[in-house]
This record gives C-alpha cells, structure tokens and sequence, in this order.
C-alpha cells in the first residue's frame, strides 16, 4: 500500500499537481529547517492577526529554482490566497536559503500602510541581521514593527481570541471550554488522521475531501487559535521589498 502511494505521488509531483502547501496548525512554514524552534514567533505572529486581521504566514525554502524572490512570492501568495478577498491585507515573508535572500509580499489593501520603503528598511535593520546571526529575535522585532504601523494608519480590525494557549512551562494546551466544540477525543482522532495523512500521502486525501466539499486545504488549516488559515482568496500587485542576508 506504501509503495503504491509513493507511486501515486511521483506522477502527481511529475505532472505538476502537488504544490507547496501550507503547513496545519501554524504559521510559520519552514520547509528549510532555518529558524529551529519557532514557538514564540509562531505565537507573535498569532497576536499581529488578533490585534489587526492581517494574515502573515512565513515560509522558508532551501532554493529558488529559476525564479526571481520577487516572482516565486508572488505566485505563493496568490495560491495560498493570503487575505480576505476585497480587503487584501495578507503578508508573506519569503526566506531564501540560495540564495540569501528575504522578500516581505504585501497585499493590495497594505499597499498603503506599509510601504515599501519602510518594508525594505525594516528588513534590513531588523531581519536580515538577525538572519545571518541565526536568531528569530529580529524576525519577532519585525512583526513589531509590522503591526505598529498598521495600527497607526488605521487599518487594524481586532479579531476573536486564542483557542489554544502556552501554559507557563511552554507546552500547548487547549482551551476546551473556549473551542467550537468540547469533544477532547474528536479532536484527538481528527490530528491522528492528519498526521497519518501527511504522513503517507502528504496530505493528498485531506486536500481531495476538502476540495470535494468546495474549499480547498489550504483554508482548512486551523492552528494554533483554532481558525482557518489562507484561502480567502486575498490577492498582491506585487508590493513589498527585498533583501539579502
């Protein structure tokens, strides 16, 4: 059975099918291992999208394969449709590791409160450094910096609380009486699933049930407070900066 699903996924890879996915359950995505353990950054970015609505998700890749940062961020955006769609206030940060490059992608409706002359300078005084240090501080900083801007021009809409908490020796708890539904085996068995899911196939059965259902995997993936992430359908024009570290 094994070896008939990795069959299955060589020609689903080989036609183009499979593309990168979102991570479940969080927001930071580090397909190249670069930033260890990311719970604190994880939880800030969280805390940018209850203090604003805007969605930040942070991807690492190991290497840009004939494409510019600038294109590769672009097109990740718009197929994981970070953002509500009409308000288009969705953030990607691009981590390169070949080359040493970091891109910060803005949606259309953060055009306005984040340009990219403050975006630039914030990637260079802030991430880049941090970057090549191999600290998340700087990246934590940035999300700061980010979400002080916002709220300043005007542009944050509060959204609910966490469902899901730290407790005070850093392991993550639920908060039962706070989720959609207070069924603790549900969910269990629900993650099991997933993770023999991603497993196996690499999600490929969460992706078809969902998509069968009219929404796509992608706005499925609730994390760390219990919502949906991306596939809202949030577009970019291309706006933001570029740096290398």
């Amino acid at each position: 059975m094994k070896k008939l699903v990795m069959v299955l996924l060589v020609l689903l890879l080989s036609c183009g099918v499979l593309a990168l996915t979102p991570l479940p359950f969080t927001n930071i995505h580090d397909y190249a291992h670069l930033l260890g353990n990311t719970r604190d950054l994880d939880q800030r970015v969280e805390t940018l999208y209850e203090h604003t609505g805007v969605e930040l998700a942070i991807v690492t890749i190991a290497k840009l394969e004939n494409q510019s940062i600038e294109m590769f961020s672009v097109n990740l955006f718009e197929e994981w449709g970070i953002g509500r769609k009409g308000e288009d206030k969705g953030l990607l940060l691009v981590i390169s590791l070949d080359p040493r490059e970091v891109r910060l992608e803005t949606g259309y409706g953060l055009e306005g409160a984040l340009p990219d002359s403050f975006v630039g300078t914030k990637l260079d005084e802030l991430v880049a450094p941090s970057l090549a240090r191999g600290s998340n501080e700087g990246l934590i900083e940035f999300v700061n910096a980010i979400e002080e801007r916002i709220i300043s021009q005007g542009d944050a809409n509060p959204q609910a609380n966490f469902y899901l908490e730290y407790d005070s020796d850093d392991s993550m708890v639920t908060s039962i009486t706070r989720l959609p539904f207070a069924n603790l085996g549900f969910i269990i068995i629900i993650l099991i699933l997933i993770f023999l899911d991603l497993r196996f196939t690499g999600g490929m059965v969460l992706r078809s049930i969902l998509r069968a259902s009219g929404r796509g995997y992608r706005s499925g993936g609730g994390g760390s407070s219990g919502r949906n992430r991306y596939g809202g359908g949030g577009k970019s024009g291309g706006g933001g900066a570029s740096t290398k570290w």
